[in-house]
């Protein structure tokens, strides 16, 4: 699964750094745009974050050395510093709901890589949660330019005492390009989908609930060709 996997390379690679983690919600999107690991040595930098009101904000200047780094040595590139901006902004227009604009650029001696994001999430009720995102990526080599590439996704979670349900459909284009961010695959038509019920027993001492388990998982690509499909049932007992 998409986010199974972002969340094992996260836990892989745990962020330690003060620098990055300081209000660190305020960068985070439905499918990461800025995964703070890609920015390895970072020489000098910048950043602020801040709320007024309803509105949160932040905003990241870097100089990152690993691009120059480890380029070899005889390279016109050798040394040169990778510069990184990276800003968002956020609105809670109402309890558990918000929207927010996030945008990221690389530039590394002629090439760069940008991506302007938006996404919305919107609370139904005390259970039920929707999210939507659409972003679209911007890339020069030089005198060349990519396509633009775009992605979209839709998520639909509900949380209970008993149900939950987490549903996500995603869809990347072939030419979506980002080089902050963490995205495992492009060129994808996916849908995930986890759902759980809790049966709970307050009255036995040596059980406490049991709890069936289903995920499954279907991903083609842009010309509807099947990439992977999963199933998998579970049943919990705690």
């Amino acid at each position: 699964l998409q986010v199974i996997v972002d969340k094992r390379y996260e836990l892989l690679l745990p962020e330690k750094r003060p620098f990055f983690l300081e209000n660190a919600a305020i960068f985070q999107t439905p499918q990461p745009l800025l995964f703070s690991r890609r920015i390895a040595a970072p020489n000098l930098g910048a950043r602020f974050t801040g709320r007024s009101e309803k509105w949160s904000y932040g905003a990241m200047l870097i100089d990152d050395e690993s691009l120059g780094k480890n380029l070899p040595r005889g390279d016109r590139r050798f040394g040169k510093n990778a510069h990184v901006s990276v800003a968002r902004v956020q609105n809670d227009f109402a309890k558990g709901s918000n929207f927010g604009a996030l945008f990221t650029d690389r530039r590394f001696d002629g090439i760069s890589n940008s991506v302007l994001g938006f996404d919305v999430r919107q609370s139904l009720d005390e259970n039920w949660n929707l999210t939507a995102q659409i972003a679209q990526s911007r890339s020069i080599n030089g005198a060349a330019q990519s396509r633009p590439g775009n992605l979209k996704s839709l998520g639909l979670k509900h949380k209970g005492h008993n149900f939950n349900y987490e549903g996500t459909l995603l869809d990347i284009s072939p030419n979506f390009d980002t080089s902050l961010a963490f995205l495992p695959r492009t060129d994808v038509r996916q849908f995930t989908q986890e759902s759980e019920y809790f049966w709970n027993f307050s009255d036995h001492a040596w059980l406490q609930s049991i709890a069936p388990l289903l995920v499954t998982e279907i991903t083609k690509d842009h010309q509807n060709k099947t990439q992977d499909w999963f199933v998998d049932a579970a049943v919990l007992i705690t």
